[in-house]
C-alpha cells in the first residue's frame, strides 16, 4: 500500500528544530514516560527548566520514581500537546540524572537531561 506524500512526516531542519524548542520551552510542562522495574510504562508530568541544543532540563527527586527508572533504562519518551496552538509532539531519547551543585536546587534533587534521538 503506497503512502500519500502529504501524510508523510519529514525530518525537521535546524530552523524547524529551534522553533519547536522555543514552543516547548514556552509550554513548560511535558509528559515524561519511563519504564518501571517490571518494564511497564509510567508517565508523569515534568516542568521544563530550559532547552538548549536539543537537550531538555528538568528537576526531579534524586531517589525513587523517575531517577530509579532511568538508572535501569535511560530510554524515555516525552509527549506534549497544546490544542490551542495545534501542537502535538512525541519525542524519544535518553535521559540521565546529574548532580551538579551549580545546577541543582537542593541535595534532594538532581537535574535530568533529556537528549533527543535523531531519526535515521
Amino acid at each position: 500500500m503506497a503512502k500519500d506524500d502529504a501524510n508523510q512526516v519529514k525530518p525537521a531542519d535546524g530552523d524547524d528544530k529551534h522553533k519547536l524548542w522555543d514552543r516547548l520551552e514556552a509550554l513548560r510542562t511535558v509528559m515524561l514516560t519511563t519504564r518501571d522495574a517490571e518494564g511497564r510504562m509510567d508517565s508523569r508530568p515534568v516542568t521544563v527548566l530550559k532547552i538548549d541544543d536539543g537537550r531538555m532540563w528538568f528537576f526531579i527527586p534524586a531517589t525513587g520514581g523517575i531517577a530509579d527508572d532511568i538508572k535501569r533504562d535511560p530510554e524515555v519518551h516525552i509527549s506534549v500537546m497544546d490544542k490551542d496552538d495545534d501542537l502535538y509532539v512525541s519525542l524519544r531519547g535518553e535521559a540521565r540524572a546529574m548532580r551538579d551543585p551549580g545546577v541543582t536546587l537542593a541535595c534532594s534533587s538532581v537535574a535530568l537531561a533529556f537528549d533527543l534521538f535523531e531519526s535515521a
